[in-house]
């Protein structure tokens, strides 16, 4: 009798402790049974971001809502340095994020929520096909929605137009990927935001992080409330490339 009240205590104990971890106990015999612990399938499903935050890098490291995806390419990674308060995204050489390639490194995390989220980075791009920005992916489609710095001397669409730019550009399927207004920028700080309002996402860009321009606006039909905001960067030329970001602040609307 006394091994089987220490065995229930025990399990009650376990219980209390384990978290996301259940305990199956078979009552069918004299004594007390603990089988293998199960996960609980709600700490399989990824984090939903539903809160304001700021990060700055500070601390050394990111939380864990943030999923990379190095694309199984060596040459993309990340790497925060705490001294210096910044993180810096490498992009391997020929990356991209395109049609049918997605070859290019994210940080990303889910969210679903309307929000601000507002970056700024160090991006200097020199060669044709260099990106680094922001976006989100619509979790209906895999389709995304991104504004970006760039260098693109196939982009121009007046005599006014230089290689070194900003715009943004969106994946559909039934127009492949669709760009949008071309902004000339040459600096390499950069303060880019982005507001989803329901089915509205709006870019706009800033020098200094206080006065904003409009970039662009998208509309999209049927935009999933929940969504993946994404940090990316990628080179498609043979050379590879980086962006440093020195903040994030994302803000539920």
């Amino acid at each position: 009798m006394n091994k089987i009240i220490y065995i229930v205590i025990g399990v009650f104990f376990l219980l209390l402790v384990g978290g996301g971890i259940y305990y199956y106990v078979n009552n069918s015999g004299p004594d007390v049974v603990i089988t293998d612990p199960v996960e609980d399938p709600d700490d399989l499903r990824p984090f939903i971001v539903r809160s304001d935050f700021y990060e700055n890098f500070r601390d050394g490291e990111i939380d864990s809502f943030w999923k990379w995806d190095n694309k199984e390419m060596t040459g993309n990674e990340f790497v925060i340095d705490e001294v210096r308060e910044e993180m810096t995204i490498n992009a391997d050489a020929q990356t991209s994020q395109w049609t049918n390639d997605d070859t290019a490194p994210t940080l990303s995390f889910l969210t679903d929520k309307d929000f601000d989220v507002i970056v700024e980075y160090i991006f200097d791009p020199s060669v044709d096909f260099q990106h680094a920005g922001i976006g989100l992916v619509d979790t209906n489609d895999n389709n995304w929605i991104r504004a970006s710095r760039a260098y693109d001397s196939h982009a121009l669409e007046t005599d006014l137009d230089i290689a070194d730019s900003m715009y943004v550009m969106e994946k559909t399927d039934a127009d492949g990927v669709v760009k949008y207004i071309h902004q000339n920028f040459i600096d390499s700080r950069v303060f880019l935001r982005m507001t989803k309002e329901d089915d509205l996402v709006v870019f706009d860009y800033s020098r200094d992080g206080i006065d904003w321009q409009n970039i662009d606006q998208v509309q999209k039909e049927n935009l999933s409330s929940e969504t993946e905001v994404y940090l990316f960067v990628y080179s498609t030329e043979r050379v590879p490339t980086k962006a440093v970001f020195r903040s994030i602040q994302f803000d539920v609307r």
